[in-house]
């Protein structure tokens, strides 16, 4: 119980990094 919750955090935590990394591209001129 205690470990899929872990899980689950950490899987919200990469999601949440991977739109930050996106957003942060995403904000940056592509050159």
């Amino acid at each position: 119980m205690e470990e899929e919750s872990t899980q689950k955090q950490i899987q919200s935590i990469q999601i949440f990094r991977f739109e930050k990394i996106s957003h942060f591209q995403q904000s940056r001129p592509t050159s």
